[in-house]
């Protein structure tokens, strides 16, 4: 087989690269995924994601090396194997993030990539389906849609945050520049009733092109070199070992996980690491599968009263009404997602914006990744923080293509925001407001009672914190990396994972930027003007053989 360009990974980036490159004819495309069709009607229902994150065939089954933060858990990270990828099984939440973060972009030096850039990408990418307005597309292939339902215990909890100074948004992707704390509701990567993921709106409308190829069930083993320069991919599948060659460049979009151990298996990366994998070095990058950054979340619940919750609907014959309203209305639980609203909040003095997020739905859950409802009505509240000081790895065990190896170092006692937030929706799900719904509040204990508590329920929670679908972040694009880029310049022919951001993450959810990311950048893959900046992705891409969640 032989193409154009090669593309590795059939997830969000994936998929709008293919239906990008493949928009021009005489552009020959093929695309390779290690996972299957996106037939399982649960990647459609929106609800069904709560059956997808430890799903056997849907999910790679990755899990961070044991630490202590956490005490000694292997924590799972969900990362879709199938066409979409994550998009096919992650909450569909729809959050763009702040302003401020796409201008923090553009100060690191990154042309291009400040927040008056971006936005003419984001409403490009996006198919809005609820009331116009300016801050909206209309016209572009991600469906978007607001919550079609709003539960009477999500007003509560929006009622109680207004009452402790928060700002309501009616629209939480149009903050202004400046916004303070604030809630509002959730919009949703769905198109009436059914999930709206990469291989639905970016994939499907280009799979009828004579020009792309899809190769599903198809491990990759490595990137094939020809000296310094990346002129095709090794996978297999049932029939074998095969080779699929390409003319112009490999394009990775394996994921934060997938794409640094693909360029590992291939020699590329740190000499250490791969020669004790025993790996021959093809081109020694340091920065490979560095820098590992990801949102950290802790679930808080509490048991409500006179207020229906999905933890009763979900049950006999409130369960067969939900049904049937979905199917027949459309609406209902079986469209909600992951989260119905979210708070941002700002908890560190030395933040000039908030840092903390807070996801909240109307259900309670066992304790597990796996979100299984509690038996009694509860809510639930989900802080996260936003700026993670910690960072970690992605580092090959073996020489072989299954043999990924993952190890990430995050103390919990970094998780400074986190352990101030801990106190808002603790206080929020038992306000005054909801004093009639759920437990009444404690008397408050002094500061420094406040600060000793606030750390031991940190350390307690370790052993239930949980990755928050969005691990991003290798080697960070900064211009202070200048010498690295130009060692990197040294292969050609590859072009690197868009999962790839700047120092810092993006505040809210990193799935969301990477529509707009990538709808930008078959520009100038296919040279049609200079790359967005000295660290764009093709920058590197002509670099080096090394951006969801």
């Amino acid at each position: 087989m032989q193409a154009d360009y090669v593309i590795v990974g059939a997830g969000s980036a994936g998929c709008v690269l293919a239906n990008r490159l493949t928009e021009d004819p005489g552009t020959r495309v093929i695309l390779i995924e290690a996972g299957g069709r996106d037939w399982n009607p649960l990647i459609h229902i929106p609800v069904g994601y709560m059956k997808l994150l430890d799903h056997k065939q849907l999910t790679w089954g990755f899990k961070a090396e044991a630490d202590p933060g956490t005490n000694g858990r292997a924590i799972a990270y969900p990362r879709g194997r199938v066409l979409g990828g994550s998009s096919s099984i992650n909450g569909l939440i729809y959050i763009r993030s702040q302003p401020e973060d796409y201008d923090h972009w553009a100060q690191l030096g990154n042309r291009g990539w400040g927040w008056d850039d971006v936005l003419p990408f984001f409403k490009r990418a996006e198919r809005w389906t609820g009331d116009e307005v300016e801050i909206h597309g209309t016209e572009g292939n991600l469906t978007t849609s607001p919550m079609t339902e709003r539960p009477e215990a999500c007003h509560a909890i929006i009622e109680a945050a207004q009452q402790l100074g928060l700002e309501y948004r009616p629209d939480v992707n149009n903050l202004p520049r400046g916004a303070g704390d604030s809630i509002g509701w959730c919009q949703q990567t769905r198109g009436g009733r059914l999930r709206a993921s990469a291989a639905v709106t970016y994939l499907r409308p280009a799979k009828k092109r004579a020009n792309l190829q899809i190769v599903t069930n198809a491990l990759v083993h490595r990137v094939v070199f020809d000296g310094k320069r990346a002129v095709a991919v090794e996978f297999s599948r049932q029939s074998g070992v095969e080779r699929v060659d390409a003319s112009r460049e490999v394009l990775l979009s394996a994921g934060a996980i997938g794409s640094p151990h693909l360029l590992q298996l291939s020699g590329v990366g740190g000499p250490e690491v791969l020669q004790k994998a025993g790996i021959a070095v093809r081109h020694a990058l340091l920065g490979v599968g560095r820098n590992f950054q990801d949102h950290y979340i802790a679930r808080l619940s509490c048991y409500v009263r006179d207020l229906e919750t999905l933890n009763e609907r979900a049950r006999g014959f409130g369960f067969a009404n939900e049904i049937m309203r979905y199917l027949v209305q459309g609406k209902g639980m079986m469209t909600f997602g992951a989260s119905l609203c979210a708070a941002s909040v700002k908890v560190l003095p030395e933040s000039a914006t908030p840092d903390v997020q807070c996801v909240f739905a109307p259900a309670s859950y066992k304790p597990g990744l796996i979100r299984r409802l509690d038996d009694r009505p509860g809510i639930t509240g989900g802080p996260w923080q936003m700026r993670p000081l910690s960072r970690g790895y992605v580092q090959v065990h073996r020489g072989e293509p299954a043999g990924t190896g993952r190890a990430e170092r995050r103390r919990v006692a970094r998780l400074r925001a986190l352990e101030r937030f801990d106190r808002l929706p603790r206080e929020l799900l038992v306000h005054d407001g909801q004093s009639r719904h759920g437990r009444r509040r404690r008397p408050a204990p002094s500061p420094r009672a406040r600060g000793a508590a606030g750390r031991r329920r940190l350390g307690d929670a370790g052993g239930q914190l949980d990755e928050h679908e969005r691990p991003d972040d290798h080697d960070r694009r900064e211009r202070r990396d200048n010498d690295q880029i130009k060692r990197a310049r040294e292969t050609g022919g590859l072009i690197p994972d868009t999962r790839r951001f700047p120092r810092c993450l993006l505040q809210y959810l990193v799935h969301v930027p990477r529509f707009a990311r990538c709808d930008r950048q078959p520009v100038a893959i296919l040279g049609q003007q200079q790359p967005l900046g000295d660290q764009s992705i093709h920058g590197l891409g002509q670099a080096c053989g090394p951006g969801i969640t």
